[in-house]
């Protein structure tokens, strides 16, 4: 679980460097302004819960694999896809469909952190 975690902390860094500097520079012409918002808080948190993911793969592997990192983990990969992958997915493509996934991401990324402070209560 954790070389996965590192993999998809890996990728969500560098989706949102793309993301963000589509919304910055390549598709500025293109969208809504509404749009362009979207694109860059999916980059913003994208990039912000890969450095958190990271460091739930790093606490987990040091506590031998079980912990409550994990889930954390779990749930933060969860969140981005669903918040970030929504936001941008409804920015880039006009369906407003996408957008109804952001709030479930929402509720992941705040379970996540949620078990982030459990984890630090319990384990370390």
């Amino acid at each position: 679980m954790t070389k996965l975690f590192v993999i998809f902390s890996g990728v969500f860094g560098a989706l949102a460097v793309v993301i963000g500097a589509l919304a910055a520079h390549g598709l500025k012409s293109r969208l809504t302004d509404d749009a362009l918002g979207s694109l860059d808080l999916a980059s913003k948190y994208m990039l912000l819960h890969a450095g958190a993911l990271f460091a739930c793969a790093a606490f987990n592997q040091l506590l031998g694999g079980m912990s409550f990192f994990r889930y954390a983990g779990g749930f933060y990969v969860l969140g981005v896809i669903l918040f970030c992958g929504g936001l941008a997915l409804a920015a880039l493509t006009g369906q407003r469909f996408w957008s109804t996934l952001a709030p479930f991401g929402g509720t992941a990324l705040i379970i996540a952190w949620s078990l982030l402070v459990v984890a630090a209560i319990i384990e370390l």
